[in-house]
């Protein structure tokens, strides 16, 4: 009820053409930025289901059903950047595989628990799939289009969550360890990603002014202005980061599993920046989680995001024990 309330009200607002961040005296507004209200309202609309509650919630899903299909897409990138010269057997199989693990972590009760209702969650896995996806693509090919892509995707992640803009940093270490010696390239991307995000806070304030501020910067920080280590603060907890990473480590260990096995069989300055910044992301979801207690659904990204690392290199663990690993010729 917590979330779902207020989601619905941001829904009957649009209905009725009400801004959707009020007066404080109010008090009737969510602290999240706009985007999922916005798409889920439009996804909606044409459809006539922007007055059922089970609609609204059905397009969570489908927002985590794209999820599960692009980590799956993912899984088969990673793979052929990880061992360009192997070639595995049942692919077709391996995917529908790799489908129903993507869903399985997109929907874990306890790093996931709020996909399937009306939060803004499960549109934050879809913008972190598709942030991961876009620095695979950059990875296989350096070019100014996938920065640029590349750099637009912390924007919209922040338009979701504010948290998301936390992608800024785990790409510029996937940059840096990429391509250590392209300063350039990485001041470039610094600056793009930094004034999408900017416009986009820009675009949200000239629409509802002061009181978008208010609700998604001094209520969202709130007390969760300082970092301290006591667990009984309003402020970010160290304390609680540690015992959150704790509860969550056994889905994280899946992504651990996966990342020890790519930076041991695969292709290491390919896939090592990636399992660089897939470290640097779980870091950030544990410190966003000390803002609050047992809020392990911080982690769903990078869960996620574990399993394609998992199941990128699975195809090869199998086949290793198995002993069918084939090589192909390289193209040149």
């Amino acid at each position: 009820m917590w979330e779902e309330t207020d989601f619905i009200s941001n829904i009957i607002k649009l209905n009725i053409g009400a801004p959707l961040y009020t007066a404080p005296s109010e008090s009737n507004s969510l602290i999240y930025n706009p985007l999922s209200f916005l798409l889920t309202y439009a996804i909606a609309w044409p459809v006539g289901l922007t007055k059922s509650v089970v609609g609204l919630r059905s397009i969570q899903l489908v927002y985590v059903c794209f999820a599960a299909l692009l980590a799956t897409v993912c899984c088969g990138k990673l793979r052929r950047m990880a061992f360009p010269q192997r070639e595995i057997q049942n692919g077709g199989l391996w995917a529908i595989l790799a489908f129903l693990a993507m869903f399985l972590a997109a929907t874990s009760p306890y790093v996931n628990r709020f996909v399937h209702t009306l939060h803004v969650d499960a549109l934050s896995l879809l913008i972190s799939v598709i942030s991961f996806w876009a620095m695979l693509r950059y990875a296989e090919k350096a070019t100014i289009g996938n920065l640029v892509f590349m750099a637009a995707c912390p924007a919209v992640g922040f338009l979701t969550k504010q948290f998301l803009i936390s992608w800024i940093g785990v790409m510029l270490v996937f940059l840096l360890l990429l391509d250590p010696k392209n300063l350039k390239r990485l001041g470039m991307f610094f600056l793009l990603s930094s004034g999408f995000t900017l416009i986009a806070f820009l675009l949200c304030y000239a629409v509802w002014g002061d009181n978008y501020i208010f609700w998604t910067v001094e209520v969202m920080g709130g007390e969760r202005k300082a970092i301290v280590f006591s667990p009984d603060s309003y402020s970010i907890s160290i304390s609680r980061g540690i015992d959150h990473v704790a509860r969550a480590w056994p889905e994280i260990f899946v992504g651990v599993i996966g990342a020890w096995f790519l930076l041991r069989w695969g292709e290491v300055r390919k896939v090592g920046p990636l399992v660089a910044a897939w470290v640097v992301l779980l870091a950030t979801e544990g410190f966003s989680s000390g803002a609050g207690w047992s809020v392990l659904y911080h982690f769903g990204p990078a869960i996620l995001i574990g399993a394609i690392l998992i199941f990128a290199v699975l195809p090869q663990v199998w086949e290793r024990a198995s002993g069918e690993i084939r090589s192909v010729p390289r193209v040149v």
